[in-house]
């Protein structure tokens, strides 16, 4: 057994005793990703668990010593998936984790899509995309289809120029039919030139270049 394996397991202990039922990982590009009954709710990284939250559950997570996961942009965590850190504080009182837990998983459960877009698959089973996509995306914090559709295709492709990488107008095209369920070959050049105006008012705002679309 390996140490990350062994870390995986000790943290799955102690949420399936915390919560009397079951809680499984699955690894992800960083880290594991830990589900309850098929939800993700939490992230697990160098032994560290990282709650997902939003609203009102961020703030009481703050008041708590919690902080946000290192791979959200500070300028992103408004917009982006929310994840934060198990504060020792909690840690040490069990009855405050396990509510928190249970807070975490409610939100997740909530927000989760039931359409067929969203439902039981992962950013590289969507039209147009692969494993490649779904591991640029992991890298500033864009983890599953809901967060994606959340997100937005402009957006999540400017944060990845952001975050330093070269990238292709194609990229974007792939990301925009990923997100309406068709191949990126059919949207029009209208539709491209609508696309490339929102871009590049988006560059703008960032501070960067504009992109020529044709």
């Amino acid at each position: 057994m390996t140490q990350q394996t062994e870390n995986t397991a000790e943290i799955l202990a102690l949420l399936r005793r915390l919560l009397n039922s079951d809680v499984t990982s699955r690894p992800l590009f960083i880290g594991h990703g830990i589900f309850y009954d098929g939800t993700m709710f939490a992230i697990y990284q160098k032994r560290e668990l990282y709650l997902k939250a939003d609203d009102d559950l961020i703030d009481e997570l703050l008041a708590h010593g919690s902080y946000p996961w290192a791979y959200i942009p500070r300028n992103n965590m408004r917009k982006g998936p929310k994840y934060y850190h198990v504060s020792d504080k909690i840690k040490n009182d069990e009855a405050l984790y396990k509510r928190f837990v249970e807070l975490s998983i409610e939100q997740a459960k909530d927000g989760k899509k039931t359409s067929g877009l969203t439902k039981q698959i992962t950013i590289k089973d969507l039209p147009n995309l692969t494993i490649k996509h779904e591991r640029m995306l992991a890298k500033v914090g864009i983890l599953t289809v809901s967060e994606f559709r959340e997100k937005g295709a402009i957006e999540a492709y400017v944060e990845l120029i952001k975050s330093g990488m070269l990238l292709s107008i194609t990229v974007l095209w792939k990301f925009v039919g990923a997100l309406q369920n068709r191949n990126f070959l059919l949207i029009t050049n209208k539709e491209k030139e609508d696309i490339g105006v929102k871009l590049n008012e988006l560059l703008a705002r960032e501070g960067l270049k504009a992109i020529k679309i044709n």
